[in-house]
């Protein structure tokens, strides 16, 4: 290796650990959290550090790294910075693309989403570049292309299976009349007509289930979104009302627009107030898993309680899809 590429080599190496910094940094950012609650042993903490890990390994330890065209390694680096920032600068600026509505996302969020995929891919691609090329001139190569869009996919597959091995615990909860507990309803899509979705009916069907044979004292329906003029947290407490209309001590939060900003609001508005009461989540069976992973990375201890929701394959197969995507995307950039 001459003096130019071991220059090149170093800088190189550098960039890549500032980026880890930048990353971890962000992901607490995007959690409204201090990077002092970085915690080392959590899911999405371990797994970017083993990318990295692995990344700056083959830099170091690869007798493959010595031959390689370093100005395509920076540039490859270059477009996985560029994409992180855009995926960061999405976050607190506001766009115009919630006119598209995609796997249940609106426009914008999509918009980061992609963002920071496009950030994965090249960190990704950047270690098989670095495996397959021999001093390739040329920046797309077509073994390095192929192993990145493997690894992402099987990432997706062992995200969905950690949901699946992990459900039944998170979702089979035994409450007990003894303790103080407030319940917790999630948001879900409101139809037309304001109309609660199946999935938004199981969780209020299981609520008012819970409500009849245990005390709580304090139920809180969550969710803004919605397409008519009531937002998912009137609509749910509407149909709620309906079977049990004996229950008065109900709240609604109705700004709420995701499962982050809802664990948010947990964390900062009904702990504080109820500090030592046992905090129970109700929400889809397939779901519970995030809810878990979020609560975890604010520190924050609640239960959770799946809904009765049954679904036919398909459906079932699309939201588990989704629910895979969405964990890998939170243990990767916290959103």
């Amino acid at each position: 290796m001459n003096t130019k590429s071991k220059k090149f080599r170093k800088i190189s190496l550098l960039i890549l650990i500032l980026q880890f910094f930048i990353v971890v940094y962000l992901k607490y950012y995007n959690q409204f959290l201090s990077i002092k609650n970085f915690d080392p042993l959590l899911s999405g903490n371990i797994i970017t550090f083993i990318i990295y890990f692995v990344i700056i390994i083959q830099f170091l330890l690869s007798k493959r790294s010595i031959n390689l065209n370093y100005k395509i390694v920076l540039t490859i680096i270059f477009f996985s910075y560029l994409f992180l920032a855009l995926g960061f600068i999405s976050t607190v600026v506001k766009l115009p693309f919630n006119k598209f509505y995609f796997f249940g996302q609106y426009g914008n969020k999509l918009f980061t989403g992609g963002c920071f995929t496009l950030y994965l891919f090249f960190l990704i691609y950047l270690f098989f570049y670095c495996y397959f090329s021999k001093n390739n001139k040329k920046i797309f190569d077509k073994n390095s292309f192929f192993a990145t869009i493997l690894v992402m996919i099987l990432f997706l597959v062992l995200a969905g299976l950690f949901i699946s091995l992990n459900e039944s615990e998170a979702k089979n909860y035994v409450l007990s009349n003894k303790g103080k507990k407030v319940l917790v309803v999630l948001g879900a899509a409101v139809w037309s007509d304001n109309k609660p979705s199946p999935i938004l009916s199981a969780r209020v069907l299981k609520a008012a289930e819970l409500s009849n044979k245990f005390t709580f004292d304090k139920i809180y329906f969550t969710g803004g979104n919605a397409p008519g003029e009531m937002t998912e947290a009137e609509v749910a407490f509407e149909y709620f009302k309906s079977l049990n209309p004996y229950f008065e001590n109900v709240e609604l939060e109705k700004n709420t627009t995701s499962t982050n900003e809802q664990i948010q609001f947990i964390k900062n508005q009904i702990i504080p107030k109820y500090p030592d009461y046992e905090i129970i989540v109700i929400s889809d069976s397939f779901h519970l898993i995030r809810i878990k992973e979020i609560s975890k990375f604010h520190k924050i201890d609640i239960k959770t309680i799946a809904s009765d929701f049954s679904m036919k394959f398909g459906s079932n197969l699309y939201n588990r899809i989704r629910e895979s995507l969405a964990l890998s995307v939170f243990w990767l950039f916290s959103i």
